[in-house]
């Protein structure tokens, strides 16, 4: 069950955590040549605010009870990097295919939004939400989050900076798994569901289960690691129901949660958990569901009916500090406005250090428990408790640098790398060619051949493979301009057939070689433009005719597209959009009207053009519109290209952000 479940965090959380941290580069400040154990410390007062401007001498590592001599230390301010916007703000765009593994650092934010299935129906739900986007809002320049659930099993969305993203899937889904009360009082319901064992989530274990796994996931990873746990009870303990399937529960959640406390204890993940049933009126008579709360029933029996719920509420909110306390996190309850504490939450891992340790001498899988110590009075001091016994890792199956760099928790950065996919009908009905194009120049930073495998993988929201490519090619270098950074992308070409729908594209690069691998992810839109009356590709950009260069099966599109969107003023580039109409079986077809807008930084109009779209550049269904950027016409600058294609009442629009340098 636990592997239909969470498939998703198993393939991909679980697959990369580890060789992330050691692939991607140390801070500055710590040396090398040094066996180190990075920590991250947070040090909070008396009201939970971060304390700032400790040094490495205020601290003091404990590794079973022995001081251990500290080999780098960095204090990171993530407020005082976000003090204000640049001079220019960059444009706003709808313009997303262009991605880079460059975004953020280590001193970013890992941020898991856990929608859990103990939410209740109406009000909670609504106010689950409104926590879930407050989270979203309070992220930091360069912070990942993640959308999971425990209730059916899914990571609706994974790791990314995206906010609209992020806001959309919040919205997209009921996130209520509990029963509502009224539902609950119900006589027929309640009797059937007392000792009801939900066939999703044996003894409640999956809850527990799916926490592990993030925290597993993320152990490794050298980033600030913080989960909102969104629900009104989480089961840590829990008896054999009377009516069961044979299971042990208490034994099975025992074990469970050894195994929680054992991850989050070596993850650093800090747990906040936040209620979004408000306040609460607890007892049959506060209710108006039924005559007295409960009909028929005398005040013994509403007595011990209130004793009986005032104990299960209590016992719930209880269950919810568990962690909070373990990790060091916060607990919210009883507020009917939770969603505003939430800014205040995230702030607390606004400031925090970086602690790398030099770890005891041992032999043998052994855990390590580590504590540290502040040379400041009145301050709280938490941390990761254990180091993990090392065979763990080794008993993994153990991957190649590119399926590493592939199945990883976030982008593995060690190598720049960009992508950009582009969306244009296939031959195949039903389907879509997406062109994958990487700018994989920082492979090319030596003189000769350079052999690369290619591998781009796409998957749905349940994380199931929907389609996968591999390839192998190889670069040739000149001397003359190995050295030189001022040249041409060095790209490569890849593509993947899709039916329509929302994807997570990832892509990974390695010299088969040297063995060094990077990996760059996104997420790709697949338009049904069979069903569409008015349906545009994506819209690429290109500095050079296409002469043979794309894979035999990509369209005949007549550029080459590029991830560069920085020109020089005296550039020759091409803009391509692909039109595609309704076939009329009337013989008459509604005029088309291409309008082209260039805006400058400000939102100013700069250029702007219209023309029909004749049906004498139709070739069936489909039509190209290609225009080159007047890049000496513009000052230098960022602009944004938007191409609106209209036909009657059907619009549709592509939008390009783009610079032009000096």
């Amino acid at each position: 069950m636990m592997g239909q479940v969470l498939g998703y965090l198993c393939a991909v959380f679980l697959a990369g955590g580890l060789t992330l941290a050691q692939e991607r580069a140390q801070e500055p400040s710590f040396k090398t040549g040094v066996q180190v154990v990075r920590i991250d410390v947070s040090v909070l007062d008396g009201k939970r605010r971060p304390v700032r401007g400790l040094q490495a001498s205020d601290f003091t590592v404990l590794e079973d009870n022995q001081p251990r001599p500290i080999r780098g230390f960095t204090a990171v301010d993530l407020a005082a990097g976000a003090a204000g916007p640049p001079a220019t703000a960059p444009l706003a765009s709808r313009d997303v295919s262009v991605a880079t593994n460059r975004a953020g650092d280590d001193t970013s934010r890992l941020i898991f939004i856990v929608m859990d299935r103990s939410i209740p129906t109406e009000r909670p739900m609504i106010i689950a939400r409104q926590i879930a986007d407050a989270a979203v809002d309070a992220m930091a320049p360069g912070d990942l989050a993640a959308i999971v659930t425990t209730g059916v099993g899914l990571v609706p969305q994974n790791l990314t900076s995206d906010r609209t993203r992020l806001h959309k899937t919040i919205a997209s889904s009921d996130w209520s798994q509990q029963l509502s009360q009224a539902q609950m009082d119900d006589p027929i319901i309640g009797r059937l569901m007392k000792n009801a064992e939900d066939g999703r989530c044996m003894c409640g274990l999956c809850v527990m289960d799916t926490i592990t796994r993030i925290a597993n996931a993320v152990r490794d990873v050298p980033r600030r690691k913080v989960m909102l746990f969104v629900g009104s009870n989480i089961i840590v303990q829990v008896g054999t129901p009377a009516m069961n399937n044979g299971l042990s529960c208490d034994k099975l959640a025992r074990d469970s949660r050894e195994a929680l406390f054992d991850a989050l204890g070596a993850s650093g993940l800090t747990v906040h958990s936040i209620d979004p049933q408000g306040l609460a009126s607890v007892g049959p008579a506060t209710r108006a569901t039924v005559v007295n709360g409960i009909e028929n029933r005398d005040s013994p029996d509403l007595r011990a009916q209130l004793t009986l719920e005032r104990n299960d509420f209590m016992k719930a909110q209880g269950n919810l500090d568990v962690l909070p306390a373990l990790t060091g996190g916060r607990t919210i309850l009883n507020t009917n406005e939770p969603f505003s504490m939430v800014p205040d939450v995230l702030h607390e891992s606004d400031a925090y250090y970086l602690v790398a340790f030099e770890p005891l001498e041992t032999t043998g899988d052994l855990r390590h428990t580590i504590d540290v110590k502040v040379a400041r009075p009145g301050v709280d001091v938490h941390s990761a408790r254990y180091i993990s016994p090392t065979g763990a890792a080794a008993a993994a199956t153990p991957l190649s640098p590119l399926d590493r760099a592939l199945t990883s928790l976030i982008p593995n950065a060690s190598l720049p790398l960009d992508v950009m996919a582009a969306s244009f009908a296939a031959h195949e009905p039903g389907r879509a060619y997406v062109g994958v194009t990487l700018d994989a120049s920082s492979f090319a930073a030596a003189a000769g051949l350079a052999p690369l495998e290619i591998a781009v993988v796409a998957s749905d929201a349940r994380g199931g493979t929907v389609a996968s490519a591999r390839q192998r090619t190889t670069i040739d270098v000149p001397s003359t301009i190995a050295s030189d950074t001022a040249r041409a992308p060095v790209e490569v070409h890849s593509f993947l057939t899709l039916p329509p729908g929302d994807y997570e594209l990832r892509a990974a690069v390695m010299n088969t070689a040297t063995h060094a691998a990077s990996s760059v992810f996104t997420h790709v839109t697949v338009p049904a433009f069979e069903q569409s009356r008015l349906s545009l590709s994506d819209l690429i950009v290109g500095t050079r005719e296409n002469q043979g260069t794309l894979p035999e099966a990509a369209p005949a599109i007549s550029v080459v597209p590029t991830t560069a969107r920085t020109f020089a003023a005296g550039a020759h580039v091409s803009t391509l959009l692909r039109v595609y109409r309704a076939e009329d079986k009337s013989g008459k077809t509604q005029p088309i009207t291409v309008d082209t807008t260039i805006l400058d930084a400000i939102g100013k109009t700069v250029d702007r053009q219209s023309e029909p779209l004749d049906d004498a550049k139709f070739s069936g269904r489909s039509a190209d519109v290609r225009a080159e950027l007047p890049l000496l016409d513009l000052d230098p600058g960022q602009y944004l290209l938007r191409i609106e294609v209209s036909q009657g009442s059907s619009k549709a629009a592509r939008t390009l952000a783009f610079t032009v340098r000096r």
